[in-house]
């Protein structure tokens, strides 16, 4: 008599597990910024969410890959939080492909005719293919599929002897709880739900267990894969553990009422005339996950408004956006980082115009706080660039992550010029002479009109005339610092200004030249693309400032 190999069923699940984590790396290089752009275009309210998450996870035959671009895409507020839960609830769905994959051909044709063939090809091309083209992706993607047929092999065969040996019977009558557990503890160990499916529809396929023990088993491992996401997302950012939570919180529902519901189910299935055990359970599988959306569906917003409460952000940050998500999917970090760009140019125009205040209103930050909460602003999102940076990024993701963070440099310079002179603008707005006070009230009205007329492009940077509006800018910028210097000189002329007045009046007027032509800078960074940015970047200066 020969006995369970044990050996071969443990070599048969690594096998699967690499399998599928060699697909899941293949399909992640092959669909790259598209499989993102698509789940940012196809989660814009919550059935869309649903539908695109259960059709991504059931193509990538992973739930984890899908969870972390989500998770990325909330962080950086690019997805509002009911749409990321329905996009869970969807991939929940998209998981059972496996078993239908699984039970339809790893169990009905002769594996190994089907693995050899997709090892041997994949492994070539591989070897053989240019790393820089998508071959090796497409190479990887058969080999980790030969690989899970193989492992399948594996289990299937070591299961089977171990029936054909061992007598079962009284184990057949334990309650469905128990399996349940064996279902939930073997999971949470492999941390694969997919691995539960195969090895559960391994045994149901040999007699070892009947259908209704094997429906326990798939509830308790859809409950199991909650372990990891619980364990992996309570330690995270806000946004981590409200995703982490909306999975728990929709896994335990459901898993829940599906056990409680279970003789119905498995009445479902003789209802439909479905003699096949395996499909019979895979059937299972994907009733009680999709009556879960069913049933989840109404109270989405509810649920969302519910862990937005819930888990806030102690911490005093300045940051708006990019300290929600972790840097993993450049796609998300880059969106995050454009849009506390957004959210810096805000805090930026304000601190110019508190410059020029001669009253500071009662209840508002005065300058220098302004200036040191932009200061640790631009820290916050150098930070974040660095980590960003050591992502592997695609190189037109680069290229903008470059533009954004050459933005962010130039903001800091003109923030820099403006408080430089501060002290001399408040000076100069406090002065008693008439003529120091009319310079002061036309650097004011100058720089009012110059910052109104940035923020109008900010505010349309798909523009068609951005370049041309940041161009005629530039010339402004210089009509304004010559206009004040000619008048400088005039009241000079008249000896209107002692000396020391004389070099404040100047350094202002070129200090806020400066800070006005680095706000250009910035912006042209933020709402051109590389090529017109450096087309921009070649333009001849418009005079000077002597």
């Amino acid at each position: 008599m020969e006995f369970f190999d044990a050996w071969k069923f443990i070599a048969g699940l690594g096998i699967f597990l690499f399998g599928m984590h060699l697909m899941e790396e293949a399909i992640r290089l092959l669909a790259g910024r598209r499989f993102k752009l698509f789940l940012l275009r196809h989660s814009q309210n919550k059935i869309k969410g649903i539908l695109s998450g259960a059709g991504i996870t059931a193509i990538l035959q992973s739930s984890s890959v899908v969870s972390l671009v989500v998770l990325a895409f909330v962080g950086a507020g690019v997805i509002p939080m009911r749409h990321a839960i329905a996009i869970v609830m969807g991939s929940n769905l998209g998981t059972t492909a496996t078993g239908w994959l699984v039970a339809m051909v790893g169990f009905k044709i002769d594996i190994e005719a089907l693995a050899f063939p997709l090892i041997g090809i994949g492994s070539l091309i591989i070897i053989m293919m240019n790393s820089k083209h998508q071959w090796p992706a497409v190479g990887k993607a058969l080999l980790g599929l030969g690989l899970l047929f193989l492992g399948l092999d594996f289990m299937k065969t070591s299961v089977s002897q171990l029936a054909e040996q061992f007598d079962f019977t009284p184990y057949m009558d334990y309650p469905p709880i128990v399996f349940l557990l064996i279902g939930l503890i073997l999971t949470a160990i492999i941390q694969s739900s997919s691995a539960s499916m195969v090895i559960t529809l391994s045994a149901l396929h040999s007699d070892i267990i009947p259908l209704e023990s094997a429906a326990a088993m798939i509830i308790g491992a859809d409950l199991g894969t909650t372990v990891t996401v619980i364990l992996g997302g309570m330690a995270g950012v806000p946004a981590k553990k409200r995703v982490a939570m909306a999975h728990f919180l929709f896994n335990l529902v459901t898993d829940v009422l599906a056990f409680l519901g279970l003789s119905w189910l498995l009445r479902l299935t003789q209802m439909l005339d479905i003699e096949d055990p395996l499909f019979a359970l895979v059937l299972i599988h994907s009733t009680f996950n999709a009556l879960g959306i069913l049933l989840f569906y109404p109270f989405i917003t509810l649920l969302s408004n519910y862990l937005e409460r819930q888990f806030k952000d102690p911490s005093i940050r300045e940051a708006q956006h990019i300290h929600l998500l972790t840097p993993e999917v450049p796609d998300a970090g880059i969106k995050a980082l454009s849009m506390e760009i957004e959210y810096l140019f805000k805090k930026v125009m304000n601190m110019m115009r508190a410059n020029f205040e001669e009253v500071q209103e009662f209840g508002q930050p005065t300058f220098k706080d302004q200036y040191r909460a932009i200061k640790q602003l631009e820290g916050e999102m150098f930070e974040f660039y660095t980590q960003l940076q050591q992502q592997k990024l695609e190189q037109e993701e680069a290229d903008r992550l470059n533009q954004l963070i050459n933005s962010t440099r130039h903001f800091l310079h003109a923030t820099k010029g403006a408080k430089d002179v501060h002290e001399d603008l408040l000076d100069i707005s406090s002065t008693t002479d008439r003529v120091i006070h009319e310079l002061f009230l036309g650097f004011r009205e100058s720089g009012w009109t110059f910052y109104e007329t940035l923020k109008g492009i900010m505010k349309d940077p798909d523009s068609p005339t951005r370049f041309e509006d940041l161009v005629q800018l530039l010339q402004v910028n210089q009509n304004i610092y010559q206009h004040l210097l000619h008048k400088i000189y005039q009241d000079l002329s008249k000896k209107k200004f002692r000396q020391v007045e004389i070099s404040t009046i100047l350094n202002v007027n070129r200090e806020l030249y400066s800070s006005r032509n680095a706000l250009i800078m910035a912006v042209k960074d933020f709402v051109l693309d590389t090529r017109e940015a450096m087309d921009f970047q070649n333009i001849p200066a418009p005079g000077s400032t002597t």
